[in-house]
């Protein structure tokens, strides 16, 4: 990962665990949990609408969801990235 930490070191060990190994078909339980996660996105967008109320529960609801799930998405760019480098790293690469 951009040269800081080693293929031996603690918190890069624990990137890959979290990531986890690839079955036959090349997806983990890490890649499943994205995968729910962007449907659940999915989902909430299109609830949105701009006719809501702002200050209503729904648009409430769907202001803090997506929060959380950009949270995700984030946490699961640092994973990936400390676990398999962010570039020139390998076919494995974040950006490849």
């Amino acid at each position: 990962m951009l040269n800081i930490f080693t293929k031996e070191h603690t918190i890069r060990k624990w990137a890959i665990a979290i990531e986890g190994n690839k079955d036959d078909e090349g997806t983990s339980r890490f890649d499943q949990f994205i995968l729910l996660i962007i449907t659940i996105s999915s989902i909430a967008l299109a609830f949105e609408n701009p006719l809501n109320n702002p200050d209503g529960h729904i648009s409430y609801i769907l202001k803090n969801l997506d929060y959380f799930t950009t949270t995700l998405f984030l946490l699961e760019v640092f994973i990936r990235v400390l676990a398999n480098g962010f570039l020139f790293n390998g076919s494995n690469s974040y950006l490849r």
